[in-house]
C-alpha cells in the first residue's frame, strides 16, 4: 500500500484497498501465490521501476527495521554469506537487506518490466521459475 500511494498515487491505493476482497478469496480458495500476484499487479503495473526503486529505499526501511527480531539479526550477522529470501518483490527488499542488514543476495519474487519503457508490466517471476 504504501509503494502503491508513494510511487504512483491516492486512487491506485484506493483500487489496492477496494480488490481487498477479491484478494482474500483468491488468497485462501484458490491459492497464496494468486492474492499476492493480484497486490502486485495493482501496485507495480505501469509504474517506472525507478520510482518503486526509490520509493522502497525512502519508505519501506523503518516498516522492516521494526520486524527485525536482535537475536535473528545476531545468528545473521554471524553468517559468511548471508542470503535473504523473500516472497515480496525483490526491488522493494534488496535495498533494506543490503544496506541496513549486510546481506550479500536477496532471493524473491521478480517483477517483469518492459525493457523499453522500463516500466514495471505488474506480472511476476518468481525465483524458483514459477
Amino acid at each position: 500500500m504504501l509503494v502503491a500511494i508513494e510511487a504512483c498515487s491516492l486512487l491506485r491505493g484506493l483500487v489496492l484497498l477496494l480488490s481487498f476482497p477479491l484478494v482474500i478469496v483468491s488468497y485462501f480458495f484458490f491459492s497464496e501465490a494468486l492474492g499476492i500476484k493480484i497486490l502486485i499487479f495493482i501496485s507495480f503495473s505501469g509504474l517506472k521501476i525507478r520510482d518503486i526503486e526509490l520509493t522502497s529505499r525512502a519508505v519501506l526501511p523503518r516498516f522492516y527495521a521494526a520486524d527485525v527480531r536482535a537475536e535473528s539479526f545476531e545468528v545473521f550477522d554471524k553468517c559468511k554469506r548471508k542470503v535473504v529470501v523473500m516472497a515480496n518483490p525483490t526491488v522493494m527488499v534488496e535495498p533494506f537487506a543490503k544496506n541496513f542488514l549486510g546481506g550479500d543476495m536477496v532471493l524473491g519474487t521478480e517483477i517483469e518490466v518492459n525493457t523499453k519503457t522500463k516500466k514495471a508490466t505488474g506480472f511476476v517471476k518468481f525465483w524458483w521459475g514459477n
